[in-house]
């Protein structure tokens, strides 16, 4: 592997997709491939899952979603498209948003919760794998410092923590995480998982309200422990 290639790599999908801060280029996964099915979750051993849903994503794994978020779709997708399309935003990302949202509901607009997941195909040896990423820390450091500049000429930064390497279910990943305030939306906090699977970046990134916090954090905790990605090789 070349020296920095991993580095490029991630640049080159923060620095392209920063406007808004969570979009990222997408060319593998299919929003018309995603199934769901809750049978398995009724059968689960885990209670905290009874009336979940399980998503099948063509291109990344598993995920479950629970009742108090929906998938983005129809007319409010519709006008979500064509607001980032004007942006110069046309990747594919799967959106799961507050219920609500998609038939418009007053109540839904009064809150904020965001579950994005989008994959980015990238050149055999330019990224590591599930369980291994040959990141050094002098390449974190300048990914993190370079990172944080870029999104600080889209929206104003209130609070940054460093970018680290974590694990998630046993995967490696790498962590972005800050709180950040657009115009005069209330203050967000935003967690950002990029898994390297082999040719491959998936990302998935987290998002909510800081005052709503108790109701959001332990349950997006859960959505990011049932996330099993198949690893390619």
């Amino acid at each position: 592997m070349e020296k920095y290639s991993i580095l490029v790599a991630l640049l080159s999908i923060f620095f392209i997709f920063c406007k808004p801060p969570e979009n990222m280029q997408q060319k593998k996964i299919d929003e018309n491939k995603i199934s769901n099915d809750t049978t398995d979750l009724n059968n689960n051993s885990d209670k905290d899952f009874i009336d979940w849903i399980k998503y099948d994503i063509e291109g990344l794994g598993e995920i479950y979603i629970p009742p108090e978020l929906e998938i983005q779709e129809g007319k409010f997708k519709e006008l979500t498209d064509k607001f980032r399309e004007i942006n110069g935003l046309t990747e594919k990302q799967i959106v799961f948003q507050q219920s609500g949202l998609n038939k418009f509901k007053k109540d839904a607009f009064a809150s904020y919760a965001r579950v994005i997941i989008k994959t980015q195909m990238e050149k055999i040896g330019d990224v590591g794998t599930l369980y291994d990423l040959p990141i050094s820390d002098t390449e974190l450091k300048e990914f993190d410092k370079l990172l944080k500049k870029q999104y600080e000429l889209s929206f104003k930064i209130t609070e940054w923590y460093p970018v680290k390497i974590v694990e998630v279910n046993g995967m490696s990943a790498i962590l972005i995480s800050y709180k950040r305030k657009i115009g005069d939306n209330p203050e967000a906090f935003v967690r950002i998982y990029q898994f390297h699977n082999y040719d491959r970046i998936h990302t998935i990134t987290l998002s909510y309200r800081i005052t709503e916090e108790d109701k959001w954090r332990t349950m997006f905790d859960k959505i990011l422990s049932s996330l099993k990605i198949i690893e390619i090789k």
